[in-house]
């Protein structure tokens, strides 16, 4: 059945690949918001639903990139391998073409919303002590998470909350990565990747998350790493000047999807 539905994933691929993107006739494909470098489309077969991307070429270097260093396709589909046998959650990949002038690869879709989507759908909601709860344990999991990643080596390509998805099962929350053609495994993370990553992830801004909370997932991604605690103080500074440059002239407490840590961070680095 899962081979079945693979081929024809397939072939309905490369259908529209050769089509010069017409989608089928039967309503099965829809068009969904993308970057300028990718086409993006929903698909429904079988009463299920995948998720179809197309990688377009984003400067004159690309066929260099893909020669040196294999397709974007390619690399999304050996980096979400890696990830998954490394017990982490990402949309498993049905079907691929990873060479010839439009790579792409159509993948299985995950039931989850983006983390940034998710924490403000629960910061509009009346707070509760089950609510507070719950909030605090989604940022201690999501600091763990992170923190596991970076453990085993892993940098994600690009970790800002839109990228991470999270639903929950019986009350426990479950994260995915998603977007992972640029995410690697190396035999040792280096300091400039960790510190990208944590200020990708903390490009989250609400005035409903207080200074604890921040904190509370700076703790868990510290014990999750297995930090020193001269590591974790010269990461702490790291990220914080950081987040303090991105965050320079944007309004504070204003939009979800721009800061998380930066002044909070800023208020206990070391002297």
């Amino acid at each position: 059945m899962a081979d079945s539905i693979a081929q024809q994933l397939q072939q309905m691929a490369a259908q529209v690949v050769a089509r010069d993107w017409q989608l089928p006739d039967d309503g099965s494909w829809h068009w969904v918001q993308s970057s300028p470098y990718a086409r993006v489309a929903r698909i429904r077969l079988d009463g299920r639903e995948f998720y179809f991307k197309a990688f377009l070429s984003r400067t004159g270097l690309e066929p260099l990139k893909t020669a040196l260093r294999g397709s974007r396709a390619a690399r999304c589909c050996k980096n979400t391998r890696k990830l998954l046998e490394a017990g982490f959650s990402a949309p498993r990949i049905l079907a691929a073409q990873t060479a010839g002038a439009v790579p792409w690869i159509v993948m299985e879709s995950i039931c989850g919303v983006a983390w940034a989507d998710y924490l403000a759908s629960y910061l509009t909601r009346p707070e509760s002590r089950e609510r507070l709860h719950w909030k605090r344990q989604l940022i201690t999991d999501l600091g763990s998470q992170v923190g596991r990643l970076h453990r085993l080596g892993f940098a994600h390509g690009d970790l800002r909350p839109f990228n991470v998805l999270v639903d929950s099962v019986a009350r426990q929350p479950h994260f995915h990565f998603i977007d992972n053609e640029r995410s690697r495994r190396m035999p040792y993370l280096r300091e400039r990747e960790r510190v990208r990553n944590l200020v990708q992830i903390n490009m989250l801004q609400a005035p409903q998350i207080q200074r604890t909370d921040r904190l509370r997932f700076w703790r868990a991604y510290c014990a999750a790493a297995g930090l020193s605690a001269r590591a974790e103080r010269r990461l702490r500074a790291l990220v914080g000047r950081r987040l303090a440059a991105r965050m320079a002239g944007r309004p504070a407490g204003k939009i979800i999807g721009n800061s998380s840590l930066s002044t909070e961070i800023l208020e206990y680095l070391p002297g």
